[in-house]
């Protein structure tokens, strides 16, 4: 058997798959610039209650919070979606991709798997927060 023989159930790369995975690069550079400017702000809470409610004041008269909340929520989505092309839903894939990885006995192999899972929780908790915060708005420090 030849080396080509033992690859043709590997997927040739395509273009189509290399700029999914720059948007993907893209939309999840995006979503952790949101979170560090989201801590920040939260964090104003600090210096004072009068500080947070001033920042939330100003977000809701200039509309960040009821445009760039469903923005922030699409993008989410979006970069999940992208991830997702390379998860293992089938069970048949999971049981192939455990048994490999047990047989490989490779860090990296096993820390994917676990990004993957806590990429599922942060995706469900994060759609959580979400909906919770903006069906509660304005927000304020006391919420």
């Amino acid at each position: 058997m030849s080396v080509v023989d033992s690859t043709m159930h590997v997927a040739r790369p395509t273009r189509s798959a290399a700029w999914l995975d720059a948007l993907q690069m893209l939309t999840g550079a995006g979503l952790i610039l949101f979170m560090w400017s989201h801590m920040i702000l939260v964090s104003s809470v600090i210096l004072g209650p009068g500080v947070m409610n001033a920042l939330a004041y100003f977000f809701e008269v200039t509309f960040m919070a009821q445009v760039g909340g469903p923005l922030i929520g699409a993008t989410l989505l979006l970069h999940f979606l992208l991830a997702a092309r390379k998860m293992p839903f089938r069970f048949s894939e999971l049981t192939t991709f455990w048994r490999h990885a047990k047989r490989m006995r490779h860090t990296d192999t096993w820390l994917w798997l676990i990004q993957v899972g806590t990429a599922l929780v942060i995706l469900v908790l994060g759609c959580i927060h979400m909906w919770t915060v903006l069906t509660d708005l304005p927000i304020t420090a006391v919420k």
